[in-house]
């Protein structure tokens, strides 16, 4: 798929991954190359899974509020704001 590019976070709203009770919900992201998935928050299964299979979840809801306030975006799924990097700190 041309709309992902090496580096891309998945930043979502909230309830992140609510309706999928399959761990392929969230293998498949980190089949894809995804690194991590920030949300305003995630379904309890959805976690479960994710960390079954060693894939990282950052629940941060001050981000998905700052971008929405920011009207980050054109509305489109797939969204690179120009100037904006994310820098992830463990």
């Amino acid at each position: 798929n041309d709309q992902y590019q090496h580096g891309d976070l998945l930043v979502a709203g909230y309830n992140f991954g609510t309706g999928s009770s399959r761990e392929q919900a969230a293998t498949c992201l980190q089949y894809k190359g995804v690194p991590l998935v920030v949300a305003g928050s995630f379904s309890a299964t959805y976690v479960r899974n994710a960390f079954n299979n060693g894939y990282l979840c950052l629940e941060c809801p001050g981000l998905v509020e700052f971008l929405r306030d920011s009207k980050v975006g054109d509305g489109k799924l797939t969204t690179r704001p120009d100037g904006m990097s994310v820098e992830v700190d463990f």
